[in-house]
């Protein structure tokens, strides 16, 4: 989804609840069992592949350290070569994201809420210094954290199926340690439901949504992306 059909799809969003939240200011409908409490499971397969990507660049491994030591004293040349690092990575892991959510049902069409998220991922790196000697194995690990203020629109109900979409921004945040170090990163995270189903009874109920996770940190180098997680998500609820 490139960034201008994402803000086709918000703006659209955002209109369809003004206008149900118009259509609603003077005629109000109490709802029957307004609340509703989700947890739930979604992928995080792409957003995975990318970091592993992206990292494996970023701690390349080779003959980089070679314009570094060109013309440097013999004893120089040894101590930055002893003390630098390369790190080659394996055993890669993504938990998947957990995510537990509350709606508050204002009308039939318009519901307000939040999402809370967590998604970690992680891998064993091996430590090498300029010789290519092994000289450590690491753990590393972040947690990526989100808090989601969300919108949804209910455009279809019967006694037993409901058709949703939704959108959800707020703060995010990734935390852990990587080679040694402790890392904790501030952001923005965007969710998106393009088509949710809810299926089940009066107030127990199961979901499945198909849609897209997006994260943005700001870094010393910039802005780093976390992109397109949670495009299948599933959970079960209960409505009060």
């Amino acid at each position: 989804m490139t960034m201008n059909r994402l803000a086709l799809y918000l703006g659209s969003l955002a209109l369809a609840v003004c206008a149900a939240m118009s259509a609603t200011a003077e005629t109000t409908t109490a709802v029957e069992s307004p609340h509703e409490l989700r947890i739930g499971f979604a992928d995080a397969f792409i957003s995975s592949a990318t970091m592993r990507s992206a990292v494996r660049s970023y701690y390349s491994f080779g003959s980089g350290d070679l314009p570094y030591i060109d013309g440097l004293p013999v004893a120089e040349a040894d101590k930055y070569l002893r003390e630098t690092r390369h790190y080659q990575y394996r055993d890669w892991y993504s938990t998947g994201h957990f995510f537990l959510g509350y709606q508050y049902r204002l009308t039939a069409l318009v519901s307000l809420g939040v999402d809370v998220d967590m998604v970690k991922m992680g891998a064993k790196s091996k430590a090498y210094n300029g010789y290519g000697t092994q000289v450590e194995t690491l753990s590393n690990h972040l947690y990526i954290w989100s808090v989601l203020p969300t919108v949804r629109l209910t455009y279809f109900e019967r006694p037993h199926v409901r058709l949703y979409s939704s959108a959800g921004i707020g703060y995010s945040c990734y935390t852990g340690e990587w080679n040694n170090t402790r890392v904790l990163q501030h952001g923005a995270g965007l969710n998106v439901t393009l088509l949710g189903i809810q299926a089940g009874g009066k107030h127990v109920f199961g979901a499945v949504g198909l849609g897209a996770y997006n994260a943005w940190y700001v870094s010393r180098e910039g802005v780093d992306w976390l992109p397109f997680s949670r495009i299948l998500n599933a959970s079960v609820g209960c409505r009060f």
